[in-house]
């Protein structure tokens, strides 16, 4: 790359003239950075953010502006993720010129030609980080048994299995048959239901496959492995008989449904780490919201947003 012009004050680096295209094009790729990376234990908020809703007369800002504002005042200058990506942008496009510079001065160049607050992956970091630590549970949330049981059964559509079945098949082979894979498959199924063939005896009929004779799971897991079409056909087909055939991406199957369980609703014992930490999460969202709102009118929220990080 050859090097690019200088910008004006640069503190004497050269560094490269940025258009906003190639900015967008720099983070379009890249990764958000992992929760893990985020905020430590730092406040949601300092003192210099407690004006993070903007001056009088400015419009609201929606929740990813405003969190944008107090990641940047919760975020020290030195912050290492930020500090790292500066860095990277810099080394990129150059912005030291062909000279030999110091990491710190790559990223204090890169910080006044403003990438620290153009870049889509920086912008990202500092969002997630305000997010995450005005959701953090603090001890109040901590749920008692009775909310537990009370979110559980409030909640049943996300803790209920979906149905389930159990089936076998014959299987086909497309690779192996070719072009008489239908022919095939239509007088297979003839002998199986004339001579009455039990799945049990039927289990060495057919191709061999990978998986085994026996299908079983709820429509998703079927889809997973066999296809979206080859799953509905099966999930509509009655307990009892052979059916087909069907086709999935391997070939063609020959189906006896030997069994289905109806969706149910989870014990609370089988999810109960499932329930606490929905349960959690949204009493996080919900304190995160009511945070954000006191931020927009301008009013208090400081004393709940330093918890945040407590």
């Amino acid at each position: 790359m050859r090097p690019s012009p200088p910008v004006p004050g640069a503190r004497g680096v050269g560094a490269g003239s940025l258009a906003a295209p190639t900015l967008r094009l720099l983070a379009c790729g890249a990764l958000v950075v992992l929760a893990s990376h985020l905020l430590p234990a730092a406040p949601a908020t300092t003192a210099s953010a407690l004006d993070v809703a903007g001056a009088a007369g400015e419009p609201p800002p929606d929740d990813d502006e405003l969190l944008l504002r107090i990641g940047r005042a919760a975020v020290a200058a030195d912050d290492p993720v930020v500090g790292a990506r500066l860095l990277k942008l810099a080394r990129y496009l150059e912005l030291g010129g062909t000279g030999e510079h110091a990491d710190d001065e790559l990223v204090a160049v890169a910080r006044e030609v403003g990438l620290g607050g153009e870049d889509v992956v920086i912008r990202r970091y500092l969002v997630e980080a305000a997010r995450l630590a005005i959701q953090r549970p603090v001890a109040a949330d901590a749920p008692d048994e009775d909310a537990i049981r009370e979110y559980h059964a409030s909640h049943a559509e996300r803790f209920t299995n979906p149905p389930r079945l159990r089936a076998t098949h014959v299987y086909l082979s497309a690779a192996r048959r070719g072009v008489d894979l239908e022919r095939d498959a239509d007088r297979l199924l003839d002998e199986l239901r004339v001579h009455g063939a039990s799945p049990e005896a039927s289990r060495a009929l057919g191709d061999p496959f990978v998986r085994g004779a026996t299908v079983a799971g709820s429509e998703d897991a079927l889809a997973r492995s066999f296809g979206a079409s080859f799953a509905r056909e099966v999930a509509a087909l009655p307990v009892g008989g052979w059916h087909g055939p069907i086709a999935s991406s391997y070939g063609l199957h020959l189906v006896w449904v030997e069994e289905r369980a109806p969706a149910r609703l989870a014990p609370l014992e089988e999810v109960r780490g499932r329930v606490v930490h929905a349960l959690l999460r949204a009493r996080g969202e919900a304190r995160a919201r009511e945070r954000l709102a006191a931020l927009r009118r301008g009013s208090g929220g400081a004393g709940d947003d330093r918890r945040a990080g407590s």
